[in-house]
């Protein structure tokens, strides 16, 4: 995997800086693509992953220590079926114009942006919830009313959650209108792929009893206060399955000059984008792949345009 990740690496900078060897009579002797600019920003990603109690075993089979994960299912549910995760992402980039051969000058309106970035982030999570009834009382009522039950409620809750840190590279060939004005929108395409070099599954289990009335009184739920005996534990479990990531999306984004009077707040901008896309999770070690829905978002760039 790491072989990919640097052989990816180098076909991306190969090609950026390649120069373009065709008729030197019909142009210039120019490279394909210049270093226009120099990004950075912050933001983060979601995707949405539908997730079963097949996914749940699937995860346990690639984590260390199993001895935390519940092998018996029976009694319990799954809270949520669809997993929402995501990543905050900071990342850096460089911005390349592509030369125009028949006007003979470097397009500014469009570019080749080369990224490097990083996730922490989670990924498939799972929650379940187990609830053991007993009898513990009968309230007769003196006036006739309805007798009431009383349950004593033995509870149990896990909750398995994937993390994820992940080290990205990727690309995205932007169109802009035009960038002279000193407000213009993009759009483009992207791709990225990411590994992550460090993923493990925290487990939070809690359990306890109460008393209430739930089960046949007129008046509703009747809580009764917790027993001493809540208990509260977390664990941590290494994944012996490497997590990688292959993503495509559709950017689109705007850039706003910060002033046009002085040279170098000119060559500065502010900028945001929101992608839409999927995601490919792939699980070494005989995990399962994934393909989810996947938004990512950059709230807070700047970009420094080279004179």
């Amino acid at each position: 995997m790491k072989q990919v990740f640097y052989l990816l690496q180098v076909t991306i900078l190969a090609f950026a800086l390649h120069p373009f060897n065709g008729s030197a009579q019909s142009r210039t002797d120019s490279a394909r693509f210049k270093i226009s600019a120099v990004n950075a920003d912050f933001g983060g990603n979601v995707v949405f992953m539908p997730l079963t109690t097949d996914d749940y075993f699937s995860l346990k089979n690639t984590v260390a220590d199993q001895s935390q994960f519940l092998n018996n299912l029976d009694g319990y549910t799954l809270d949520l079926f669809t997993s929402a995760g995501g990543s905050v992402a900071p990342n850096i980039s460089i911005g390349l114009s592509p030369f125009n051969q028949k006007k003979n000058r470097y397009n500014h309106n469009q570019e080749l942006r080369v990224k490097l970035g990083m996730g922490v982030g989670i990924r498939r999570s799972f929650s379940f919830t187990k609830a053991e009834y007993t009898p513990y009382d009968t309230l007769t009522s003196a006036l006739g009313n309805p007798d009431v039950w009383i349950d004593s409620v033995h509870y149990s809750n896990a909750y398995y959650t994937e993390n994820v840190y992940e080290v990205n590279i990727g690309a995205m060939y932007l169109f802009k209108t035009p960038t002279h004005l000193r407000f213009h929108l993009y759009t483009g395409v992207g791709g990225e792929f990411g590994f992550a070099f460090q993923n493990y599954v925290t487990i939070d289990k809690n359990e306890g009893s109460y008393f209430n009335t739930n089960r046949n009184s007129t008046y509703g739920n009747i809580f009764y206060g917790f027993a001493d005996n809540y208990n509260y534990n977390t664990y941590r479990s290494q994944l012996t399955s490497n997590a990688s990531f292959l993503r495509l999306y559709v950017p689109l984004g705007m850039s706003y000059r910060l002033s046009n009077k002085y040279d170098f707040w000119r060559q500065l901008y502010l900028y945001a984008h929101v992608s839409g896309g999927l995601e490919f999770h792939f699980n070494s070690n005989g995990g399962d792949t994934y393909v989810n829905s996947f938004g990512s978002f950059a709230f807070f760039g700047l970009r420094y345009v080279l004179p």
